[in-house]
């Protein structure tokens, strides 16, 4: 989620849309991303190795 009017992630627990499976995989990339210092993208400088995460799961994985 993105704060209003920006491109800026807001953190929160529990997404009300998204399966279980998926939020812990989130959870795990973001936690890797951030133990191994690795970049996120910044739209002002251009720059940074993580921009998109994308996560499917069927509604049977909940």
């Amino acid at each position: 989620m993105f704060a209003s009017r920006t491109h800026e992630i807001i953190e929160f627990e529990e997404c009300k849309i998204q399966t279980k499976i998926s939020q812990q995989i989130a959870k795990s990339i973001l936690e890797f991303i951030n133990k191994n210092n690795i970049s996120v993208y910044d739209e002002k400088t251009l720059k940074g190795a993580f921009r998109h995460i994308i996560i499917k799961a069927r509604d049977k994985d909940k």
